[in-house]
């Protein structure tokens, strides 16, 4: 019973029901997103049905993922907006690790990902028509993040959807601008014993399928701005991961953290201020973020962490890899140098197009730096 309920399949539907309410009892009623709503909530449960079809052949044809062990797995951690994904993509370089890419994360799945790598198959014959066609799709679905955070289908991306469709993630009000009313999602590590457990075993079970069919000898490799609320959870279930922490001036990072997540709100709200609530929301899950892991550090042993600054990973991003390297006791293949070299000179005159300040969204310094001083101390951030 607790296979089936939590490993095969999870999702806290209270939350959605819960962001209903608060859509139906919105004055005055915003007709916009009553709407979006109602769309994404149909699409979810297509989803789900989809998903579950999928993952129900995986237990008759390739039962045998549940035999995969997951060994000392790599979980990079941050603010949002620090590096991760540009840390994620230097270690991507390295073939022993294995890494999701956004539709496994979507249905996750060992049928979807043979199905997927067959149609991969069938297209590179046939001229790419289905390649054409993705480009398409992402360019309707994730072009309002097109200069904050490209998203591809087979781009490789963090393992936040697996959270967020089972709506245990903080990215679930990317689509209900509540996140000031809804804080059951801000850090899993807080919520009862039963949601962390069930979301940890359907996690798990993911992470298991990916392994099996992608990379059965490889070392899993995640990156995961939202872990910062969950890695405590992470560690009580991979005893033996390896945690790198990237640490950004949060003058910088909270700001940015809000202008990428509420990115969708001028679509169903948008007369929503810049410095409205709903927004600053995020600059407060920020906040918690940096505290939950400044205590969560403690408890993890030096030679499984690394801790980083994202201005060192920006200046410096192979001399960084190196450090990671050396801190977490593993060797660096000599092909994998070369490559790091390779983009360090393709992204040296990199220029984000990501525009955004402090002030716009009603943040002020000295409040955040009475919040967060540790943060400033211990990385030596100017005020």
């Amino acid at each position: 019973m607790t296979y089936f309920h939590s490993s095969f399949y999870y999702t806290r539907y209270k939350i959605l029901l819960k962001c209903w309410k608060l859509v139906l009892v919105g004055k005055p009623f915003n007709v916009k997103l009553f709407f979006f709503s109602f769309i994404f909530t149909i699409v979810f449960f297509l989803h789900q049905i989809i998903n579950l079809l999928f993952r129900t052949i995986d237990e008759i044809i390739f039962f045998r993922y549940r035999a995969v062990k997951i060994k000392q797995p790599v979980f990079i951690v941050a603010n949002p907006r620090s590096g991760t994904t540009y840390l994620h993509q230097l270690m991507t370089n390295d073939d022993r690790y294995a890494y999701m890419k956004l539709a496994f994360t979507i249905f996750p799945s060992v049928s979807f990902a043979k199905l997927y790598q067959l149609i991969a198959f069938i297209d590179r014959k046939t001229g790419r028509p289905m390649s054409w066609l993705m480009k398409k799709m992402e360019a309707v679905f994730f072009g309002g993040w097109k200069n904050i955070h490209p998203l591809a289908f087979n781009k490789a991306e963090e393992d936040e959807a697996i959270y967020t469709l089972a709506l245990t993630s903080p990215a679930v009000l990317l689509v209900f601008p509540f996140l000031q009313q809804v804080k059951e999602n801000w850090l899993l590590d807080d919520e009862p014993e039963n949601v962390k457990t069930r979301m940890m075993n359907y996690y798990e079970n993911c992470v298991k399928r990916f392994m099996y069919a992608e990379g059965k000898d490889k070392i899993y490799l995640a990156k995961n701005v939202m872990s910062s609320g969950r890695i405590n959870s992470l560690l009580s279930r991979f005893a033996d991961a390896k945690v790198i922490y990237i640490a950004r001036n949060p003058y910088d990072a909270l700001p940015s953290f809000i202008s990428m997540f509420a990115v969708m709100y001028p679509t169903h709200t948008p007369h929503m201020k810049d410095d409205d609530a709903a927004k600053k929301a995020w600059a407060l899950l920020g906040i918690a973020f940096y505290k939950h892991l400044n205590e969560a550090r403690k408890n993890i042993a030096a030679n499984d962490l690394c801790e980083l600054k994202y201005d060192d990973l920006v200046a410096e991003p192979v001399h960084t890899i190196e450090k990671v390297y050396t801190k977490l006791q593993l060797d660096m293949p000599a092909s994998m140098k070369v490559k790091l070299a390779e983009l360090e000179m393709r992204n040296k005159n990199y220029k984000s197009k990501h525009y955004y300040t402090l002030e716009q969204y009603g943040l002020n310094k000295q409040e955040i730096y009475q919040e967060l001083k540790f943060v400033f101390d211990q990385f030596g951030f100017k005020e």
